[in-house]
């Protein structure tokens, strides 16, 4: 089982982490100093299930070893928080999708398509029926989506169902609640940016000797382009329920699968957003309104009366 990263208290963050602590004679016996090390890095990367072995070992040399005995508790409370997780967040995290494609369903057949997904990918004691939450109006229902993966992780192909119908995906206790708008990214979300840097970055790495296209539709693209890449590690490329099927022309040479997707997207007047499971294609955002000209205030004073009477 590996957890996301847990703090340990201040006090260990600091060089008292390089040292070990005196153990006793049974211990230094055994030579345990590689198994503290062992366990504290598995802890610094979230992987308490290795950690809390080489503690366990640890305090069974030495019971009163503080520093192991402090690791324990904050394992012990990583733990408790996992088990409180929703039923859903436990399933998705540890599940796979294997062969899925649909072409131009209704958004609200692709949403079911995914709660009957995790509830089936749920077993021993995370089974569990997973419920479908949403107040989402017809018209955003009815839009119709694509998409298409294989052997890719669960969490993944969630998010980009919910990048394809333009709307936000969570996993709450009750299963999966879905609420208009698109994902937020939050820049000082450390663990989102260096997965989506990390996927970027593999797009980068990824050179093709050659992409020749004339007239091909924007969806054939993207389909050759798929072809080159292992899904199962991504990009995955997802298109926006309202982006039309223009054609594309091009014969690119030695260049980065990221520079290929952006090509395309400039040829098709679109944008490029990255996310951890790959690159999403989508309009570009209409402009700003224009900021309103406040109307010009007269300095000549105020007018003067209208005179009484007629003109003859």
């Amino acid at each position: 089982m590996k957890f996301t990263s847990f703090p340990l208290l201040a006090a260990l963050a600091g060089p008292v982490l390089l040292m070990t602590a005196p153990l006793t004679a049974q211990a230094a016996r055994e030579d345990l100093t590689e198994v503290y090390r062992t366990g504290r890095n598995a802890f610094n990367k979230g992987d308490y299930v290795t950690a809390k072995a080489a503690f366990a070992r640890l305090l069974k040399a030495d019971p009163d070893f503080q520093l192991g005995k402090i690791y324990m508790a904050q394992i012990r409370h990583a733990e408790a928080l996992w088990e409180a997780r929703p039923l859903a967040r436990k399933i998705v995290e540890k599940a796979k999708v294997g062969t899925v494609a649909f072409r131009s369903i209704p958004l609200s057949e692709a949403l079911e398509l995914v709660r009957r997904k995790v509830e089936q990918a749920g077993t021993g004691p995370n089974v569990g029926a997973i419920g479908l939450q949403t107040d989402l109006p017809a018209d955003v229902l009815d839009r119709p989506v694509s998409l298409s993966v294989k052997d890719v992780p669960m969490q993944w192909w969630i998010d980009a169902v919910a990048y394809a119908g333009g709307v936000r995906i969570s996993l709450t206790q009750q299963g999966l609640s879905v609420t208009a708008g698109s994902v937020i990214i939050d820049p000082k979300d450390k663990a989102f940016m260096d997965a989506m840097l990390k996927m970027k970055q593999q797009a980068q790495e990824r050179i093709l000797t050659r992409m020749a296209m004339d007239h091909a539709s924007l969806q054939e693209a993207l389909a050759w382009l798929r072809q080159q890449t292992d899904q199962s590690k991504g990009p995955l490329l997802v298109t926006r329920s309202n982006v039309p099927d223009t054609t594309v022309t091009m014969d690119l040479r030695n260049v980065p699968l990221s520079e290929a997707i952006r090509t395309i997207a400039i040829l098709a007047d679109l944008e490029v957003d990255w996310h951890p499971w790959g690159a999403g294609l989508r309009l570009p955002a209409p402009p700003p309104a224009p900021a309103a000209v406040p109307a010009p205030t007269s300095t000549s004073g105020p007018a003067a009366p209208a005179a009484k009477g007629s003109v003859l």
